[in-house]
């Protein structure tokens, strides 16, 4: 029996207990009525009572007990033992959640053209194109991260890993903002050692509320160790702000499969036929370049790698992507890939984009596998509006174009990049009967995010979007199928000042989507005729769950699961139609993805507009 049902039943009994005395031995009704009528009024009163409370709190029972009897409908033979999809998963609180998006998808639109200007006639057009969608969502789960205890363990790593002294360096001493700005040197022990005047020492509790953050969490599944790998940023900042680290780490945890962190866990895994044995959680050690700031890795992102070890067998690892300042790239902020599963002589590499000068600033490749190669390469969409695609090879980082639809300057940075890594889309699970051409091509999502100014009440907002890429196999060209609007999930985001009481204060709403966790299906045997539209290769859809984890106002890590998102992929891409009928086919892919991501940002206003209204405080 759940211990809500007891708590009510805690509470209710003494309730019931009480009227019933009233009614039976007080001088209550007696005031009233006399005789055999105050007999017969208590009989009833009695009756009445009694069913009342029953039926209350069986109705109690029932709903306290709901998510039970759901899993009474689900066939666990079909949930594989490696699959992330969980109990907790399955009985979790959904509720529905409507957004739409832009996609060239319909037979009746065959006579549909993009203008040659593409402010003309937007508006209309993107009516034209809009796709509604409907999906199931959760509450979010917020990660209650531990500082203390991360600090602790950083703490223990000074002789294994020098560079993080970094993160207690001028713990004790005040330094402002502006000046570190005006002092250029590295920051060393002996500038601890200079006392300040009228300095008071902060506590422990004071230090972690100051200068120490912990958000950013992506995530993936390791089916093989049936196991959630997290890695978020950890970030120092000796001047106490946020944007301003002194140094970032790596923060990694595991969890199984209903999301409960494994402490103090070690895992053992295959390094080239050698067993690596790693505890978690850890701290990824990376190469740092010291300096006075900005030190280690941003914007950390992760995805699973499917490959054969050296042994032919069939294996997994996760790579994490992030962007650094690095000074073989003269002290210029570049791309990079840590091997967590590696040794220290193979598990670090810098990405260059050959025959290119290297920029100021490299970051928000979203990052992604092909199933073709990602035995030897790992792919990136390095910007979205133009579309440019890279593939950068595992072994010593070099990266090619692979897909370029125009050549961009140093300078460009559309409004939509960045976000979580993309996913294939397993072609086995196509329906057959479905106009969908899976046999020569390949599908991604995934969601990247858009910078929007003046948004409503505050001067800028963070949201993530749903995105589906697809490559033709037949002439290695990449577009973009489908683009949503801003997307907010039902989550009430976090202000920016999280002690604020609406999203209004603070002047900016970050909603950063971080990684798809996972994304498994719910399989069931061909039932009948009508069933087999959702039956692919070698099963049959029921359901499909996908985790996708968050950061608000870059001070948390969040989790929500969805479902739903396998039918509106059908639907989106049913029918669908190659608009590349004329001219130049990089011209037009172009053309394309240029149309989907004005609709897309565009629609920005309405949902601003709602931000704009945005009046109640938050819970």
């Amino acid at each position: 029996m759940d211990s809500p049902f007891l708590y009510k039943l805690a509470v209710v009994a003494p309730l019931v207990a009480l009227l019933i005395y009233l009614i039976n031995f007080s001088n209550i009704l007696a005031r009233f009525v006399s005789g055999s009528t105050l007999k017969k009024y208590r009989k009833l009163l009695n009756v009445y009572l009694v069913t009342i409370s029953i039926v209350l709190l069986n109705y109690s029972f029932l709903v306290d007990n709901l998510n039970h009897y759901k899993l009474a409908f689900v066939d666990f033979s079909r949930i594989s033992p490696s699959s992330p999809i969980s109990i907790p998963v399955l009985i979790n609180n959904y509720t529905g959640y409507d957004f739409h998006g832009y996609g060239f998808k319909s037979r009746d639109r065959r006579n549909l053209r993009i203008p040659p200007t593409l402010e003309a006639q937007l508006m209309s057009l993107c009516e034209d194109i809009e796709i509604q969608s409907h999906l199931e969502v959760t509450p979010k789960t917020v990660f209650e991260q531990d500082l203390h205890s991360i600090r602790q363990l950083i703490s223990t790593m000074r002789e294994e890993y020098p560079m993080v002294k970094y993160c207690f360096l001028g713990e004790k001493n005040p330094v402002s903002s502006e000046e570190e700005e005006q002092d250029e040197h590295e920051y060393t022990e002996e500038d601890d050692l200079i006392e300040h005047e009228n300095f008071i020492p902060l506590t422990e509790d004071e230090i972690i509320t100051r200068k120490w953050w912990v958000f950013g969490g992506s995530s993936v599944w390791l089916a093989k160790y049936k196991v959630h790998l997290m890695v978020s940023r950890v970030i120092y900042s000796r001047v106490g702000v946020k944007s301003k680290p002194t140094i970032s780490l790596g923060y990694v945890q595991l969890f199984d499969r209903n999301w409960n962190e494994l402490q103090n866990y070690r895992l053992n895994v295959n390094n080239n036929g050698r067993r690596l044995s790693l505890n978690f959680p850890m701290i990824l050690k990376v190469p740092i370049y010291a300096r006075n700031r900005y030190m280690g890795p941003e914007d950390p992102r992760i995805l699973v790698r499917n490959f054969k070890n050296s042994q032919g067998e069939d294996d997994q690892e996760p790579i994490v992507v992030f962007n650094m300042v690095n000074k073989d790239i003269e002290d210029k902020r570049g791309m990079h890939v840590f091997k967590p599963f590696s040794d220290e002589d193979s598990n670090f590499l810098l990405l260059r984009v050959a025959n290119s000068e290297v920029k100021g600033v490299e970051k928000n490749w979203v990052p992604f596998f092909d199933s073709v190669d990602q035995q030897t390469h790992i792919g990136f969409v390095y910007n979205l509006d133009p579309l440019l695609v890279v593939k950068c090879s595992l072994s010593d980082g070099i990266c090619n174009k692979i897909f370029v639809t125009e050549e961009i300057d140093n300078n460009t940075v559309g409004s939509m990049r960045g976000g979580t890594n993309l996913v294939e889309i397993p072609q086995k699970f196509f329906p057959k009967n479905m106009r969908i051409d899976t046999l020569d091509r390949q599908y991604w999502l995934g969601f990247p995010r858009s910078h929007n100014d003046e948004c409503g009440c505050v001067s800028t907002a963070y949201r993530p979007h749903f995105l589906i890429f697809s490559k033709n196999m037949n002439n290695d060209f990449f577009q973009i199928e489908y683009v949503s609007s801003l997307m907010d999930f039902n989550i009430d985001v976090l202000p920016w000042n999280t002690e604020a009481n609406n999203i209004c204060d603070g002047g900016i709403s970050v909603l950063i989507p971080n990684s798809i966790a996972y994304w498994d299906f719910l399989t069931e045997d061909q039932a009948n005729e009508n069933e087999a539209k959702l039956c692919g290769d070698t099963a049959c859809i029921k359901d499909d769950y996908m985790g996708i984890t968050f950061s608000e106002a870059d001070s948390n890590v969040i989790v929500l699961h969805v479902r739903g998102f396998y039918k509106n992929i059908l639907k989106i891409l049913a029918n669908n139609i190659d608009y590349i009928d004329e001219g130049d086919d990089r011209t037009r892919i172009s053309e394309k993805n240029m149309f989907l991501n004005e609709c897309a940002v565009g629609d920005a206003k309405g949902y601003c507009q709602a931000i704009g209204n945005t009046t109640n405080p938050f819970p």
